[in-house]
C-alpha cells in the first residue's frame, strides 16, 4: 500500500503548485484539505508557525514550501543535479526566483492602495525587468535549464511559480523571455504534470 502523503493548502494554486507539479513528476499520489480563508484563523494554531502549505509524509509534518521542495527532489534522485556544485546553483536559482515572488508578494498583499500602488510601480519597472533579464541570460548560459543543462527541480517548481507571478503583475513575465517560455512549456508538457493539469482543480491563482 502506498503511504498516506496529504497537503494542505489553501484553495489556489499559489505555493502550493510547486509542490503539486513536482509530486505529480515524481509518482507520489497525495491527498489534499483545502483551508478556506474563513476558517483559517481558527485553525491556524494546529499549523507549524502557523503557517501553509503543510505537506504530511514519511511521518513527518513539513512547512515552509522552498524546504519541502527541496526534500522531495532529494527523495525522488537525480533531480538535484550531478554533485554538490549543481545542488549549490539549484539553492542559489529558487532562492533568486523566491526573492522576486517576495517583493511582488510586498504589493499584492498591502491593504494601503497609494503603498501597493508605489510599491507595484517600483517592482514591476525596475527590480521585476532586472531579474527576468538576468534570469534568462543564466537560462540561455545552461543549456536551457536553470542548471548545467538538465531538468530539476527548480524548473518543475519554475513553471507553475512563474504562473504564480505573472498573475500578481498583471502580464506574462515570459512572454518576451523565450528560454524563461521554453522551461514552462517543457515542463508543462512532461507526461505526468500534463496528466495532472488536466484533471487539477482549476482555482482563480
Amino acid at each position: 500500500m502506498a503511504p498516506t502523503v496529504k497537503m494542505i493548502y489553501f484553495p489556489f494554486h499559489g505555493l502550493g503548485e510547486p509542490l503539486r507539479f513536482l509530486m505529480a513528476y515524481t509518482g507520489i499520489e497525495w491527498t489534499e484539505e483545502i483551508i478556506s480563508l474563513e476558517e483559517f484563523p481558527a485553525k491556524k494554531p494546529s499549523y507549524p508557525f502557523g503557517r501553509l502549505p503543510v505537506l504530511e509524509m514519511d511521518g513527518l509534518t513539513m512547512h515552509q514550501s522552498a524546504a519541502i521542495l527541496r526534500y522531495l527532489a532529494r527523495k525522488a534522485g537525480g533531480l538535484y543535479g550531478r554533485d554538490k556544485v549543481d545542488a549549490l546553483h539549484c539553492d542559489v536559482a529558487y532562492d533568486t526566483i523566491s526573492d522576486l515572488r517576495i517583493m511582488m508578494l510586498g504589493y499584492f498583499y498591502e491593504p494601503n492602495k497609494e503603498s501597493s500602488d508605489e510599491k507595484r510601480k517600483t517592482v514591476l519597472e525596475e527590480l521585476a525587468p532586472m531579474y527576468m533579464r538576468n534570469l534568462e541570460k543564466l537560462v540561455n548560459e545552461n543549456g536551457g535549464y536553470f542548471v548545467n543543462g538538465q531538468l530539476t527541480w527548480v524548473d518543475i517548481a519554475f513553471a507553475p511559480l512563474i504562473d504564480y507571478m505573472s498573475h500578481m503583475a498583471g502580464k506574462d513575465l515570459v512572454a518576451d523571455k523565450p528560454a524563461l517560455k521554453a522551461i514552462r512549456d517543457r515542463v508543462y508538457a512532461l507526461p505526468s504534470i500534463a496528466k495532472y493539469v488536466e484533471t487539477r482543480v482549476k482555482y482563480a491563482y
